[in-house]
């Protein structure tokens, strides 16, 4: 039986979090990537949990709950903008289970991480635009011409000038795209308007692309790899 139970609670129908219980160690942690009111909000899960546990024992005898547990909290990297939830929640449920560092580690990064773990391991990216991440219609929708499999599809607005007959994806060609911010498609205005991957090959966004809060950046083929 498992013995660490994980989920991502959606707080206020807004804002991703973490909540934790060890049936080892009787605890229930729960981390907001705020960092607002943990304690409280464990020990109402907490509450909630034993008072599930204590019905369960009642109705069943296979491998009854622990009833009884303890709220904790653990220091951790806060969020500092108003969207990356979702991704200080799975780094911080990953890191914890794993037992990494809670508190430092690149939010753009780990982001570019799980993107390409969700795309690499999907298998239904057939009518999913690659670059922006909407619905296209196949039949109008740009394919990959690499090896990839199933073929990666874009919209045309997304490649910007690119020729469509030579095009590859940059999982096939990372070369393919150095000409475009890898942001918004668009070619730089000058050579000052190219902020280049941090890991040094050639690819590019705009710094006015740039996410806010952030003074480097760096592509998610080098991130991976």
């Amino acid at each position: 039986m498992a013995t660490t139970l994980v989920g991502a609670y959606l707080k206020n129908g807004n804002h991703w979090t973490l909540v934790v219980i060890s049936l080892h160690d009787e605890t229930v942690l729960f981390m907001d990537p705020f960092g607002h009111n943990e304690m409280n909000v464990a020990c109402a899960f907490a509450s909630n949990w034993e008072i599930f546990c204590q019905k369960w024992n009642s109705e069943t005898k296979n491998a009854p709950f622990p009833t009884s547990y303890s709220c904790i909290s653990k220091e951790h990297q806060l969020q500092n903008d108003g969207r990356s939830c979702g991704i200080h929640t799975l780094t911080l449920c990953k890191r914890y289970l794993q037992g990494g560092n809670l508190m430092e580690y690149d939010v753009q990064e780990e982001g570019a991480v799980i993107a390409a773990e969700i795309i690499s391991n999907s298998s239904s990216l057939i009518s999913v635009c690659t670059k922006c991440g909407c619905n296209v219609p196949v039949d109008t929708g740009v394919k990959c011409n690499g090896k990839c499999r199933p073929a990666r599809i874009f919209h045309r607005r997304c490649l910007g000038s690119v020729s469509v007959s030579k095009f590859k994806c940059q999982i096939c060609d990372p070369k393919s795209l150095e000409s475009y911010c890898q942001m918004c498609s668009k070619k730089p205005r000058d050579s000052d308007d190219r902020m280049l991957c941090t890991a040094g090959c050639l690819m590019f966004i705009h710094p006015r692309c740039l996410p806010p809060g952030l003074s480097a950046w760096r592509c998610g083929i080098c991130t991976v790899r």
